[in-house]
């Protein structure tokens, strides 16, 4: 299977984070991620840009958020940037779950959420195409291969 790209820049606006959401679905599904896998996906990228959106850019429209998407053989990975005020979310405290929902802050459960799902989640403070500093985060799910009627499963990528 050769690795397939998607790549969308849009601005900190919910409208848009929804829009991209349905975008990325359909083409996880027609790039033939299993559709738990793209479903997660999905549902951690919405997690993080609604963050960007709400806490980043505390609800500003005129943010910039950049997704980039790829998918193999072996799994997918995405790609979050933005220019909003530096923030670590793998460092993030992890809210007790132990503790009653009226003893509970308010909030964290969204990442707790990714942090559970993503095979891999990381974060660095780096540069966007023109050099200017940018939050990127990276997550990545692995996956078996599909195997289609009549043909031998492709290799894992290594």
């Amino acid at each position: 299977m050769p690795v397939q790209v998607f790549h969308r820049e849009l601005s900190s606006r919910f409208e848009e984070v929804s829009a991209l959401a349905e975008q990325l679905s359909g083409w996880f599904m027609a790039g033939g991620v299993p559709q738990p896998v793209a479903s997660a996906a999905v549902l951690m990228v919405d997690e993080l840009l609604t963050n960007t959106v709400m806490h980043g850019y505390a609800g500003r429209a005129d943010g910039w958020i950049e997704v980039e998407a790829e998918v193999n053989a072996a799994g997918l990975r995405v790609v979050l940037r933005d220019h909003a005020p530096a923030f670590d979310p793998t460092r993030s405290p992890v809210p007790d779950t132990t503790e009653s929902l009226e003893a509970r802050p308010i909030g964290g459960l969204g990442l707790l959420f990714v942090r559970r799902m993503a095979d891999r989640f990381t974060y660095r403070r780096a540069k966007d195409a023109r050099g200017r500093p940018c939050n990127e985060v990276r997550l990545a799910k692995a996956f078996a291969p599909t195997v289609r009627p009549g043909r031998p499963p492709e290799p894992a990528a290594g």
